[in-house]
């Protein structure tokens, strides 16, 4: 059954500007809210939003950031969308590219980078909010199952006996 009593108030612990080591818990492709069909190319009706969680230890594990880039792979160097791929997919050739969205998915998704952050004011004046600012190589290594488990499907950590 629907809940539609007054909603609890959460309180989210603000991530400071700093660099974190993370992974990539998804990716999705959401409409553009900044698309003009009238001067912008059928390419910009999209954007990415990435979604990637704190792995290192700490008091910021498990809190997740998001990240948005163009939905279209480019030659630019400052295409956000190649840079990331570049970073996370070492077999990456823009030749090649990929042949569609899931083997896109497959070979991005729980894959290890580092992200640079910096606090930004928001617009309402309601706070502030965590920006990632940068995409850097891993230097914790590959994700393990465990920590997927943990940190991106939310199981329980057990120890052994």
């Amino acid at each position: 059954m629907p809940n539609v009593s007054v909603p609890p108030k959460t309180e989210f612990k603000p991530i400071p500007a700093d660099i974190f080591e993370v992974f990539i818990d998804s990716v999705e492709a959401i409409p553009n809210p900044f698309y003009n069909p009238d001067t912008d190319s059928d390419g910009k009706r999209e954007q990415l939003v990435w979604t990637f969680i704190i792995r290192e230890d700490g008091e910021y594990k498990g809190s997740r950031l998001r990240y948005y880039t163009g939905a279209s792979l480019g030659r630019h160097p400052r295409n956000k969308l190649t840079g990331l791929v570049k970073v996370v997919d070492k077999d990456f050739d823009i030749e090649v590219a990929y042949k569609n969205w899931d083997e896109f998915v497959d070979r991005l998704v729980n894959k290890p980078l580092r992200v640079t952050t910096e606090v930004v004011e928001r617009k309402d004046g309601e706070g502030t909010y965590a920006k990632v600012s940068g995409i850097l190589p891993s230097k914790m290594g590959e994700v393990s199952g465990a920590e997927i488990l943990t940190l991106g499907m939310g199981a329980a950590e057990t120890t052994d006996f």
